[in-house]
């Protein structure tokens, strides 16, 4: 088997199927003392060429992200414009689905970017929060997101089931679908967990937001 390095360096590139890369690099564990390699500029555009090329799918592309999205030996600054695109790139459900626009306007962000890592700065790490002072952008932008959509869908659907006479309009239920669903989708970025933790923690808080949004309205 490969190097810890070396694997990492082979997600970065994209050299093997993510997948392969990600089960042979589980047996190292996620705890890392220090970062074996710097995501850059050149990793990120690299995948959006092949993207717009039709190499690679928008689900590949995520999966890719949100593979390195997590990990502790993998350094990054989550404010650069490397680390938004990242972020952009693992989470579509909270950003924008990733199109031939979306990954044009990518590549031209990251081109235009001098950002740089100042010497010295902590690694990204799994399970870290992105910082105290990044409470609004790394915890309340994709609640605020994940609120507006999650109350839009379930209102619509309350809506349609209503019209259709399969259900009476609850608001209190779809109050607090969303507010479980904003909670869940904030943890998630917030405390950059993986894809399949941080989807638990959303669906845990939805059905959490439902009860809750039940007793309001038998009680209210």
């Amino acid at each position: 088997m490969d190097s810890r390095q070396t694997l990492v360096h082979a997600l970065l590139s994209l050299a093997r199927p993510v997948p392969e890369v990600a089960r042979e690099l589980s047996t190292y564990g996620w705890d890392s003392p220090s970062p074996l390699a710097l995501l850059d500029e050149a990793h990120v555009s690299s995948v959006l060429k092949r993207f717009l090329a039709g190499e690679l799918s928008s689900a590949q592309v995520e999966e890719w992200a949100d593979c390195i999205e997590c990990r502790d030996d993998i350094e990054y600054d989550p404010d650069s414009a490397v680390g938004l695109a990242l972020h952009e790139l693992a989470n579509p459900l909270l950003t924008q689905p990733l199109t031939r626009d979306s990954a044009t306007a990518l590549l031209a962000t990251l081109a235009a970017d001098t950002t740089l890592i100042p010497a010295g700065a902590p690694a990204h790490s799994i399970g870290s929060s992105v910082g105290q002072g990044e409470f609004l952008t790394g915890f309340m932008r994709p609640a605020g997101i994940a609120f507006a959509s999650a109350l839009v869908g379930t209102f619509l659907a309350m809506v349609a089931a209503h019209w259709l006479g399969l259900a009476s309009l609850h608001v209190w239920v779809a109050v607090c679908i969303a507010a479980g669903s904003a909670l869940g989708f904030g943890i998630k970025t917030y405390w950059q967990l993986s894809r399949g933790m941080g989807f638990a923690v959303v669906g845990t808080l939805v059905g959490v937001g439902s009860m809750v949004g039940h007793w309001l309205t038998m009680h209210a």
